[in-house]
């Protein structure tokens, strides 16, 4: 949400994540990154959805989705 890319790719999925318990750096693997892109773009389409909220949409969502439809 804090892009200002209109559309969510694995770009936006970090290679890798800080392990503070160990104070260092642990690689994510493609195919965990391909798992988040693609869990995040469901995530994102159920707060998104208005019949069924079954994620509710946080402050920042709803600016997200403010500049995704005014482009």
């Amino acid at each position: 949400m804090n892009s200002s890319d209109a559309d969510l790719t694995e770009e936006h999925v970090p290679s890798f994540w800080t392990d503070v318990s160990r104070q260092d750096d642990v690689p994510i693997r493609a195919q965990e990154r391909n798992w988040i892109w693609e869990n995040a773009i469901l995530i994102w389409q159920a707060m998104n959805d208005k019949e069924e909220t079954k994620i509710r949409m946080p402050h920042d969502g709803y600016l997200k989705a403010y500049q995704v439809t005014t482009k």
